[in-house]
């Protein structure tokens, strides 16, 4: 599985992301789940009763000042990603952090500056 400082429970860093700081908190959950097929046969091997399996959800949380951007998790094969649409292949947890920030920052930005809505010429009154 995955080791690291990363996957320990209350990892932390600062990252400095075009002049603005985030900090990216590692909020792991643990769950338990019915054991699937091949999980049953190896706890029954010795003789055991079946027990609920352990498994571990690692995520991030990139925030930037106090509000939350986004949540990064880390799929089974190692990538990040912040959902089901927007996946970061290839990068590490602070490069997939940096560019989720990046995005988040450009999808928040406003569409049209006030100034470009109205007419052109003077004031109206």
């Amino acid at each position: 599985m995955f080791q690291g400082p990363e996957h320990q429970m209350g990892w932390r860093i600062r990252i400095d992301v075009d002049g603005e700081p985030i900090e990216v908190a590692a909020c792991h959950h643990l769950r338990h789940r019915l054991p699937r097929g091949h999980e049953i046969a190896r706890q029954a091997a010795p003789g055991r009763q079946w027990e609920m399996v352990r498994e571990v959800d690692f995520e991030w949380s990139v925030t930037h000042g106090r509000v939350r951007v986004c949540t990064l998790r880390q799929s089974p094969n190692g990538t990040f990603h912040t959902g089901a649409v927007r996946g970061f292949p290839g990068l590490t947890l602070a490069g997939a952090a940096e560019a989720a920030f990046r995005l988040e920052r450009q999808r928040r930005a406003p569409a049209m500056a006030p100034d470009d809505r109205a007419p052109p010429g003077p004031p109206h009154r």
